[in-house]
């Protein structure tokens, strides 16, 4: 009797922790991401560190609401206004998802149920922080485990499934899409060209707490980011730029609250030049 007891029990647990490891059979990637791998604007990419620093990877969510006041929490430190869509048995496929939710900003609250109707009981709710044809960032709770936020990334299809196939979510019910970002403090860098050091000097504002600052280097607005040098200053200057080439900068401040990104920066080292 005692190991038919243990053996329920063991049953049960297995059953309650399901969605534990469920996304390594979806190929999909569970984990904390920089705010930057989500979205080239500086705001929200450092909105989205700070999120996640306040609420980590597979901690407990201290919040009320469970994984609506998540969603709702998320959605509210990125934007200032909301519009939201309701609809009944829309189907949560990958067609009728991209329909509604390509291009949204980050913090996007998406419901889901089985049931067809929304209802702000029963169902799941999930925070979107970037959607595209080919990746999904999102992040929810309650859902990798009781009350544990869980941040993930994947092909649209793969999010579908995630949902759908572990759950039983068919439908979607709600896209509340966040129309506006919050203002938020970032680092205001500055290039200068110096034609007689063939070098370009950068300059920007100070961040207290700040452990060290990073630099980054381009010479595509758009492009991959080499970091070239660590520092605790709040200037460097670029003696390895490349010659009549326009480069791009981006400085990162190191922060135990979440590392926060600046604006872009470009200057141009020639014969003949003059800062820009």
């Amino acid at each position: 009797m005692k190991k038919l007891t243990t053996l329920i029990i063991t049953v049960a647990l297995v059953a309650v922790m399901m969605p534990l490891g469920m996304e390594n059979s979806y190929a999909m990637s569970e984990g904390t991401y920089s705010g930057r791998a989500v979205t080239s604007n500086p705001v929200v990419a450092t909105q989205i560190n700070k999120i996640e620093k306040k609420y980590p990877n597979h901690r407990y969510y201290s919040g009320g609401g469970q994984c609506w006041g998540y969603a709702e929490k998320v959605s509210t430190t990125l934007s200032t206004r909301k519009s939201a869509s309701y609809y009944s048995y829309l189907r949560f496929n990958t067609s009728n998802f991209l329909k509604k939710c390509e291009g949204v900003k980050a913090g996007t609250h998406l419901r889901l149920s089985r049931s067809g109707k929304f209802s702000g009981y029963y169902g799941h709710s999930v925070v979107l922080l970037s959607v595209t044809k080919s990746k999904v960032y999102w992040a929810d709770n309650n859902y990798y485990a009781s009350n544990k936020v869980c941040y993930y990334q994947g092909t649209p299809s793969q999010f579908v499934k995630f949902y759908v196939s572990n759950s039983g979510y068919k439908y979607i019910n709600m896209v509340k899409k966040a129309n506006k970002y919050k203002a938020c403090k970032i680092i205001k860098v500055k290039s200068v060209a110096d034609p007689d050091k063939a070098a370009i000097e950068l300059k920007w504002s100070k961040f207290n707490g700040t452990k060290a600052y990073r630099v980054y280097r381009s010479y595509s607005a758009n492009g991959k980011y080499t970091r070239i040098a660590t520092t605790k200053s709040t200037a460097f200057t670029d003696t390895s730029v490349s010659k009549n080439s326009k480069a791009y900068y981006k400085v990162t401040a190191v922060k135990s609250s979440g590392d926060v990104y600046s604006n872009t920066a470009s200057s141009q080292v020639t014969a003949d030049t003059s800062a820009q």
